[in-house]
């Protein structure tokens, strides 16, 4: 209840905004939205070197903030070169006497301010369910960690997870939410897998996992003490951060195995014991 009247006066604010803004504006919003999104991955490149300089980006991300970063530039730039022609259009307006922005431009403003609204709205309901899915599968569940803090940090993102359901937007949120219930088995298993013996024999000699294991970096990564240690220790940021890792985000050959392997499947055969030898 509490999200929905929050998200209902988020669309009235939006609509307040369209209206003040006017029709032109809040569409030069928009084109200066979809280009910069258009464009930050083929000029990222010109941010790399100083993201990775700062050594507050983990090498596996650096290409996805430095597309982050290129994207807010050239909104902003582009943003300011469509304010500045609008600015311009309103003052000849008022020279001849007329409102600086009509009341089509309003009324119409208004709707598609309301539409954006809504728009931005699924995307921030959709990626506070997406961490709080992702709290509960990868961090919570694996490490099973009894702290207070972590403890804490469940319970506010599980109570947002669940007014979220409950919402007039939960089901669409539900349908976006790349981590759905089939991920999150997927992630039982891993864990249950990982920290039972006989269970983790009887993936190695699972033939899809023979497979993989067979890729020259993943061989590297299982021999790795460094990344088994950070694996163990839930040392993500540090994972991150390993060239190791971020040679395996790159690898071509291992993505083309994950694309013909049904993990969850697998993971089901190892678990009954159908490759325990």
């Amino acid at each position: 209840m509490i999200i929905t009247l929050f998200g209902l006066f988020f669309l009235i604010l939006c609509a307040i905004i369209g209206y003040s803004l006017g029709l032109y504006r809040i569409l030069a919003l928009l084109i200066a939205f979809l280009l910069s999104s258009l464009l930050a991955k083929p000029f990222s490149l010109l941010f790399v070197i100083i993201i990775q300089s700062t050594n507050k980006v983990p090498l596996a991300l650096i290409s996805i903030t430095s597309q982050l970063f290129t994207g807010l530039v050239i909104f902003i730039i582009l943003n300011s070169f469509f304010k500045r022609t609008l600015t311009s259009n309103e003052i000849g307006r008022e020279q001849l006497n007329l409102p600086k922005i009509s009341l089509f431009q309003n009324y119409f403003g208004a709707i598609i301010g309301c539409i954006w609204g809504g728009f931005f709205l699924v995307c921030a309901m959709t990626a506070l369910h997406l961490s709080a899915n992702i709290h509960d599968t990868l961090l919570y569940r694996t490490t099973q960690l009894d702290n207070t803090s972590s403890s804490k940090v469940s319970e506010i993102l599980g109570t947002i997870k669940e007014q979220i359901e409950e919402s007039v937007l939960g089901d669409l949120v539900i349908q976006l939410d790349p981590v759905d219930d089939k991920v999150q088995q997927i992630f039982e298993d891993l864990s249950k897998i990982a920290t039972t013996p006989h269970l983790h024999q009887n993936f190695k000699n699972h033939p899809a996992a023979s497979r993989l294991a067979g890729i020259p970096v993943i061989l590297e990564l299982s021999q790795d003490p460094v990344i088994q240690y950070q694996i163990q220790n839930s040392q993500f940021y540090d994972l991150l951060d390993n060239p190791k890792i971020l040679a395996l985000v790159n690898n071509d050959e291992f993505y083309y195995e994950l694309k013909h392997i049904d993990t969850g499947v697998i993971l089901q055969e190892v678990i009954n014991n159908e490759y325990y030898y």
